[in-house]
């Protein structure tokens, strides 16, 4: 195994430092010299403020609450309505903090909606700070909690207090990666002194709840349940464990925790209706089922099954005041059961069109749930269902769509993989593009975490389709598509079914006459990384670029990382002598060949990454820059101000910077689109 660039991983170290500081200058002019990307940033600067960007909406008694990026703006700001009222700002992250950017990374109203517990970081870090808020003035309470990532407040009936997460200090030398180890939820009561909140579940708490360092610990209760939950992920793994004790009973490290499920039970969501709770498990369902048991005396082996193992994937769960609420997804669209909890039978609701289905979310204390539905040419609307009319209400929080999206088209296809697997893969393009000649191609895929790439709409990715691009997605294993079983199969052992899968729907879309070897680009963020670096490791003739953001190009070190010890549940783990061999399979940065025609990469890093350090994609870049033979280009970019990407701290004006880079980059180095049909008036 040739390691030669290990030294980067020094990440304090001048060399580094050096090194990032050259490539970024020599990115940053390259770029600059592409004739069209000065076009390309005018472009998606303008589609990006055609529409506010809404998400995380979430009810209170009568308050709605929601995160929104304003069209004009930079970053999404917290705001409320009351009843029918209008509009009104809540929070602005930026005024808890003196960092150049800052976001809100998670919120939770108190049980009336008259305060709200949020958490901000600066610098796209994910580093967060918990703050309070009284809802009614706007004025932010004294209350301050550093070490909060992921805090999940959840606050007590009596709207005075909260359970939230806390990591704690790290010690002076100790290695990057026990940062987010030994966590612990604790009970913080307003006004009081944090530092003297007593941890009640996590790390080293409680005997009968022992949780390893890497478990992520949270505590959850609903009103009008007299019991919390106490539940651990563990690491990356979607298997949970969950222990029940009595709300009045919670009494730090002797509150009396008694095991409900463990990853045995293989648990991935539950949801709480009065001394009920129903989990969604895969357990003998291939593609998950329901089932019910009591919070008094759980008992799994006879749980009542709610909603039996299909052909539909069951995806998540919500609890409303009339019924419970179940996600599902059917061949990559979303649906919704209602199971109503007056014991009438479970019915399919009627979606206002066909759609994702996200950001669903129900409450103990209304009847009905809310959630945003969008599509690859529709874009996004939030709903709010009225059980008493059976009709969906739009909310009102996102103005009506612009027109552009009627000029688009997607179709779904699918590619049969190396093993014979049948692998989905969605197109969007321009509608009436010339079909008998290959077109720009970009083929995104991720395949990690059981995460489903379900259609979206972004109105910057017309910046691409107006151009004569294609925008197509393989929805390869390691997803969650096809519910955990194809989740598994993406997975350690499995990750090269993840690369194969990438690399048919390659093939596929070249054998269906939409693009050619010569006009293709592959794209992998973060863990996708893995599928886009393995497959132009693998078969470098088959791209003609690739772009590779934020991306894990060496799984077999990244277990040294701030959340190395948390994703060994998903990638494998070095200390177990069994997962060395695909941890290394996966690597696509120890299978770079020298002398070989590598196609033209583009690789980014950024500098506040929590996720995944710079160092991992410049190890990458630096070993693709010595070894091809191609003449092409081979750029690493780091963004100095921001973190793992959208929705991670980054702002609107750094995505589309980035976004011009990127489709600068591939319109440059892919064959040209072919003109665009003529128009007749």
């Amino acid at each position: 195994m040739i390691d030669p660039y290990r030294w980067m991983e020094d990440v304090a170290s001048s060399e580094l430092s050096a090194w990032v500081t050259g490539q970024n200058a020599h990115t940053r002019a390259t770029l600059d010299g592409v004739r069209v990307r000065g076009e390309l940033l005018a472009r998606i600067t303008t589609l990006a403020a055609t529409r506010d960007e809404v998400k995380n909406a979430q009810r209170r008694m009568n308050r709605l609450f929601y995160l929104k990026r304003p069209a004009s703006e930079d970053t999404f700001k917290l705001y409320l309505r009351d009843g029918v009222g209008p509009e009104r700002l809540l929070v602005d992250p930026k005024a808890t903090t003196t960092a150049a950017t800052a976001s809100i990374d998670f919120y939770e109203p108190s049980p009336t909606g008259r305060h709200l517990a949020f958490g901000v970081s600066a610098n796209g870090s994910e580093d967060s700070v918990l703050h309070v808020v009284d809802v009614n003035t706007g004025a932010l309470l004294a209350d301050t909690i550093d070490r909060t990532r992921h805090g999940e407040p959840r606050w007590l009936p009596d709207g005075a207090s909260f359970f939230y997460r806390r990591s704690p200090t790290m010690a002076p030398g100790a290695a990057s990666s026990t940062k987010y180890q030994r966590s612990r939820d604790y009970l913080h009561v307003l006004g009081s002194d944090p530092a003297a909140d007593i941890a009640v579940f996590g790390y080293d708490v409680s005997a009968r709840a022992p949780l390893a360092a890497a478990d992520s610990p949270y505590v959850y209760l609903w009103p009008g349940c007299p019991y919390v939950l106490g539940v651990a992920q563990h690491g990356t793994s979607n298997d949970l464990t969950i222990y029940v004790a009595p709300l009045a009973s919670v009494d730090g490290a002797r509150t009396p925790w008694t095991k409900l499920a463990g990853p045995e039970d293989q648990v991935l969501d539950f949801a709480v209706h009065g001394k009920d709770v129903f989990l969604l498990t895969h357990r003998g369902a291939v593609r998950a089922k329901v089932i019910r048991t009591s919070l008094a005396s759980p008992d799994l082996a006879h749980a009542e099954t709610i909603i039996a193992s299909s052909d539909v994937v069951v995806s998540e769960l919500a609890a409303a005041q009339d019924a419970l609420y179940v996600r599902t997804l059917d061949d990559g669209l979303g649906r919704v059961i209602r199971v109503p909890f007056d014991g009438t039978a479970p019915r399919s609701l009627a979606l206002p069109f066909d759609a994702t289905v996200a950001d669903f979310a129900a409450s103990p204390t209304l009847p009905g749930f809310s959630c945003h539905l969008q599509s690859w040419t529709r874009p996004k609307v939030y709903y709010a269902y009225d059980p008493s009319t059976e009709r969906f209400r739009d909310l009102g929080i996102l103005q009506p769509a612009p027109p552009q999206p009627t000029v688009l088209e997607s179709v779904e296809v699918k590619a049969r993989s190396k093993d014979g697997t049948m692998v989905p893969l969605s197109l969007v393009y321009r509608r009436g593009i010339d079909r008998t000649r290959p077109h720009p191609t970009l083929l995104v895929g991720y395949g990690s975490y059981g995460v489903s790439l379900s259609p979206s709409f972004d109105a910057r990715r017309l910046a691409w389709l107006e151009r004569g691009g294609i925008y197509a997605v393989a929805h390869v294993r390691g997803g969650g598509e096809y519910g955990e079983e194809w989740h598994l199969a993406g997975m350690k052992q499995n990750k090269q079914n993840t690369i194969d899968d990438l690399i048919a729907c390659a093939e596929r879309l070249i054998a269906l006459g939409y693009t050619s070897s010569a006009h293709l680009a592959g794209e992998g963020t973060s863990a996708g990384a893995i599928a886009i670096a393995g497959a132009i490791t693998q078969r470098p003739a088959l791209f003609a670029a690739a772009l590779v953001r934020v991306g894990i190009t060496d799984a077999l070190r990244f277990e040294t990382t701030a959340l190395g010890p948390q994703n060994a549940q998903e990638l494998g783990s070095s200390a177990v002598p069994e997962e060395v061999e695909p941890l290394y399979r996966m690597s696509a940065y120890y299978h770079v060949v020298e002398q070989t025609r590598y196609p033209a990469i583009l690789l980014t890093g950024a500098a506040h990454d929590a996720r995944v350090p710079v160092w991992q994609p410049a190890k990458m870049a630096a070993r693709l820059q010595a070894a091809t033979s191609s003449r092409k280009p081979i750029l690493f970019r780091l963004d100095s101000g921001s973190g793992h990407g959208y929705g991670f701290g980054t702002t609107s004006s750094q995505l589309n910077e980035e976004l011009a880079d990127g489709y600068a980059f591939l319109l440059w180095q892919l064959a040209p689109a072919p003109p665009a049909p003529a128009v007749r008036h």
